[in-house]
Parts: structure tokens; sequence; C-alpha cells
């Protein structure tokens, strides 16, 4: 056994791939061996490469440096054969890293901002935050808004449903029905919503609306309305739809705000 052993040591000296370094690759691994916050992975090949290097056998630099023989092995093959790119880990099976997730970039996240020049904007912003946050007693704080142009679709066929084993399935065409425009006023203290769809989005339709908040809303309370400054809010018609209503309290948001 002791023979066979001497010589495969033997073989295994024979097959040892000269390391040789040039001064600008004993200059670029000399800082990396001295790596102690970061790298560590690099720091430490960078050390067998250095000790390989000086002579040593893969044993030798092996209980030199507290490792496994077939990594001192491995490293050395490497260097000799790509040099220093040999240092850092090949390729791996698998999903490609995300180097978004790593930076923290989030490209498919947009978000827009815009500056207001209104002299009073910060007391306009304290009024109507200041509703949301403390609604006054015996009354009703409500968000109304629109969103007008909303398309009317339905799928050519029935959709469907999910089976054990089998997901959901619907045709891949759809049917237009035209466009709708949805009015909602949303109670910020409960978020109960009020809403409603027209065919149109006008002033006309604006005020049907207003005939359904008023016949949700008890009696006994007040109505504060927080609501943008669109065109169709501030007609002759709306305002004397409010004008004879004095429960209805409005509050104007700022101009292209939301």
């Amino acid at each position: 056994m002791a023979a066979a052993t001497a010589t495969e040591d033997l073989m295994a000296t024979q097959r040892l791939a000269p390391l040789v370094l040039s001064d600008d690759e004993r200059a670029e691994l000399q800082p990396l061996r001295m790596r102690r916050k970061a790298a560590q992975a690099l720091a430490l090949r960078a050390r067998i490469a250095l000790a390989c290097a000086e002579g040593g056998q893969n044993k030798e630099v092996t209980a030199k440096l507290g490792l496994e023989r077939g990594t001192v092995g491995k490293r050395r093959r490497g260097f000799v054969k790509q040099r220093v790119a040999g240092l850092h880990d090949e390729p791996r099976s698998g999903a490609p890293k995300r180097i978004w997730r790593a930076f923290g970039l989030q490209p498919h996240r947009l978000e827009t901002f815009k500056l207001s020049t209104d002299p009073n904007f910060v007391a306009k912003v304290r009024h109507v935050v200041g509703l949301y946050v403390s609604p006054p007693a015996h009354a009703i704080v409500l968000c109304v808004d629109e969103k007008s142009q909303i398309q009317a679709l339905d799928r050519s066929r029935p959709m469907l449903p999910m089976r054990p084993g089998q997901p959901a399935r619907r045709s891949h065409d759809y049917k237009r029905h035209g466009t709708t425009s949805l009015f909602v006023a949303l109670d910020i203290a409960t978020g109960r919503v009020i809403g409603k769809c027209y065919g149109r989005h006008r002033a006309a339709e604006f005020r049907k609306f207003l005939d359904e908040i008023e016949a949700a809303v008890p009696r006994q309370l007040d109505v504060h309305l927080v609501m943008d400054n669109y065109a169709t809010h501030k007609t002759p018609l709306i305002r004397k739809w409010l004008a004879k209503r004095p429960r209805w309290h409005v509050h104007l948001t700022l101009t292209s705000s939301s």
C-alpha cells in the first residue's frame, strides 16, 4: 500500500502543471490576497495561485492554507489555462443571475411627478388632507372622480373554468360593446363606494350621479365632496344643483393634482 501511494504521488507530481507568474500578474494578485471585507473566495484563490507559483506542490499548498487537495489542483489548472480570469467562478447551470435585483433596479416601475406653482399649495393640501384625517362630526367625506372611455369588452366565447390539472381558458378574441364612463364616490372613513356607469361623460351625467349620492347618504349627515377642477364639475347646471342643497360642501383639489 505504501508503495502504491508513493507511486501515485510521483505520477501526480509529474502531471502537475507548472505555474509561473509574470510581474503584471503578481502585481494584480497581491492586492487580491489581502482582501478582508469582500470577495473572500477571490482572495483565497489569489493566495492559492501565489503559493503554487512559489514552487509548492498541491499537497504542500493544501497543508499551508488548510484546504482540500482537490481545491488546490482545480485552481492551479484554472489559472494555468485562463490566467487571472481563471480565478473567477465558471458560469453555472440554471437561470442567469438577476443583475437588476442585485443593484435594486426596477425598470418595470414608472412614477411621474409634477411641481405645483400654486402659491397657496401648502394651505390647500392641508385643507383637503385635514378632511381625510379628521372628518367633521355628523358628516360624510366623499372623494369623487370619474374614469371615462372605459372599453366595454366581452370574449367571443364563454370562458372555460379551471379544472383539476387544467388552467382556466378563454378565447383570444373579443367583442366591443362601445365605451362607458365610471363615476365613483369613495367614503374615506369606511371605504364604502358609490358607483355608477353612464354612456357619456358630461355635466348631465355628473348631475345624475350627484342624485345617486343624495339618495344614498342619510339626510341627517352633511356631505363634504372632494373633487378636482374638471370642467363638468363647475357648470351652471352643477352650481345650481349644489346651491339648492345647503348640506353639501365642495372642496376642490389643486389644479392638475391627483
